[in-house]
This record gives structure tokens, C-alpha cells and sequence, in this order.
């Protein structure tokens, strides 16, 4: 028989640094809410179309935010997804090799 699983195991290695994205929340927050006073409007039929074009750029806005949001999770994502294939691909080596040679 081959090596013990036990010893087959005690050479795997797997270290990891959690990952770690800078974003200046606080200071987006602040301007974000003193930004937002703007918006604090009654809408009648004279405010209407000032009212369309602020609720543009809020959607703008709120899509430019999730779009960073987006990347910044892909980009920290990568390396985790590449382990889980890796770690897969060997899992299922270990898989077929049981099917092939205990039927």
C-alpha cells in the first residue's frame, strides 16, 4: 500500500492572508449625507423636473458605487477562486483514482 493518508496530508500545504481592502467609508459617508440634504425637497409640479434630474444622479451614483464595489470584490475574489480550482482538480484526482482502481 502506499503512503498512509495521514502522511499524504502532512504535505499539503495552505496558508492565507485575509484579504484587505482600503476604502475611505467614513469620509464618503459624511459627504454622501451633507450631499443628500439637497434632496430633501417637497416635489410639487414646479420642483418636478429639478426633482428627475437629482433622482439621476442619485441612480449614477449609487451605480458608480456598486460598480467599484464590484471590482474591489473581484479583484480580492481572484485569488480564492483559483485555490478552489486547484483544490478541486485534486480532490477529484483522488475521486477517480478510487473509481479506477477500487470497482
Amino acid at each position: 500500500m502506499n503512503a498512509p493518508v495521514t502522511e499524504a496530508t502532512a504535505m499539503i500545504s495552505v496558508s492565507a492572508t485575509p484579504a484587505a481592502i482600503a476604502f475611505n467609508f467614513e469620509e464618503t459617508r459624511a459627504w454622501l449625507e451633507s450631499e443628500l440634504e439637497q434632496y430633501d425637497v417637497v416635489v410639487t409640479a414646479d420642483t418636478l423636473a429639478d426633482c428627475k434630474k437629482l433622482a439621476t444622479e442619485l441612480n449614477k451614483l449609487a451605480a458608480e458605487i456598486s460598480k467599484r464595489r464590484r471590482e474591489a470584490v473581484a479583484e480580492v475574489s481572484a485569488p480564492i477562486k483559483d485555490f478552489e480550482g486547484k483544490a478541486k482538480s485534486l480532490e477529484q484526482m483522488c475521486k477517480d483514482g478510487r473509481q479506477r482502481r477500487c470497482r
